[in-house]
């Protein structure tokens, strides 16, 4: 990507800096996966050739299974919160269950609160004098060392934290499955500015994230919420996820009361809602468990960084090109310092 970018730079007569060519290569990263997303006729969800899914293959994310969860004892509906890295929902499945006690779950009986941690580290800028920026880190979690850097790249403002926010984020979702997750800054309701949070099941000690020399603590957020025991059917064939109906949130009041259109066990209606995935249910089944496949946020590419394109290698001259055209447009107009600050601002 380096040698590609260098034949951008050679064929125009103004200096682009570092970052504002990763940010126009990640423009048009981002218009290539949506140009590969064809929206249903309702705008959920997405129908694609085998073509345009190979071409975002790197990004899709299989068979993730979302943590049950209830807002309300009383609420026929459950919930899983959408992971951190979450951009577009492919497909979502339900495992249902109907052979159980209809009267306590929908009161609620087998439901059991529990606690979930939440640590927010705070991203603070580099406080060294000179570049590189960002070269050192060191985040702890619960004692042991998460992501330890001893000799980055670099970047060579320390104003580009957002650069480096984006980078660190990628590093974190990249790391292998286990009892965290981690998002930036939001986790459900939960919102707090400028932090990677971490969201785990059991309170940690020790919690810490190191920047360039400068070592800030997370601090511990509990909340509790709703979830029921995972229910192993008896029944082989009632173990199979079913494909959940997905609706505009808007529509869900005509829909849940609609005869034909109302929620089942073979075809349960869910909706995105903000971060969440709502799932309804009625007194004739529950829902034991929350699957879905999903288009993952790309990496961000970085020159500084070594940051790679995260689509597949046979793509990225595409984006090179595309990126190069959009470089002489700019070229033409005198002012295409201040047109592509105004982009970048306004995020076009």
């Amino acid at each position: 990507m380096n040698l590609v970018t260098q034949k951008i730079a050679s064929n125009i007569n103004r200096k682009f800096d570092p970052s504002e060519i990763d940010w126009l290569l990640n423009r048009e990263v981002e218009r290539f996966i949506k140009d590969r997303i064809k929206k249903d006729q309702d705008s959920l969800g997405f129908e694609a050739t085998e073509v345009d899914l190979d071409a975002i293959r790197t990004l899709v994310v299989n068979d993730q299974v979302l943590t049950v969860r209830k807002q309300a004892l009383t609420d026929r509906t459950v919930f899983g919160w959408l992971p951190g890295d979450y951009s577009y929902l492919v497909d979502d499945f339900s495992v249902v269950l109907q052979s159980c006690n209809k009267t306590e779950y929908y009161k609620g009986v087998n439901f059991t609160t529990n606690p979930e941690f939440i640590y927010a580290f705070p991203l603070k800028q580099s406080v060294l004098d000179n570049a590189p920026f960002y070269v050192n880190m060191n985040l702890v979690l619960g004692g042991t060392t998460i992501i330890s850097q001893s000799s980055g790249p670099g970047l060579p403002t320390a104003e580009e934290l957002f650069t480096y926010k984006a980078y660190l984020m990628n590093q974190l979702w990249s790391l292998p499955g286990g009892n965290t997750t981690w998002f930036w800054e939001r986790y459900g309701s939960f919102y707090k500015q400028g932090c990677i949070l971490a969201v785990m099941p059991a309170q940690q000690a020790g919690n810490t994230l190191t920047i360039d020399g400068t070592t800030v603590n997370a601090t511990e957020t509990v909340q509790n919420y709703l979830s029921a025991p995972l229910i192993i059917p008896a029944k082989v064939d009632d173990r199979d996820p079913v494909p959940n109906r997905l609706i505009k949130g808007s529509a869900r009041s005509n829909v849940l009361k609609s005869t034909f259109a109302r929620t089942r066990p073979s075809t349960p209606v869910s909706s995105v809602d903000g971060n969440l995935l709502r799932v309804y249910h009625d007194t004739k089944f529950i829902v034991n468990n929350l699957i879905i496949s999903y288009i993952r946020k790309p990496a961000k590419i970085s020159l500084a960084l070594s940051v790679d394109c995260d689509l597949p290698e046979e793509f990225h001259s595409q984006i090179v090109d595309r990126t190069q055209v959009t470089i002489k447009e700019l070229t033409m107009n005198p002012d295409w310092q201040v047109a592509l600050q105004s982009m970048m601002l306004n995020k076009e």
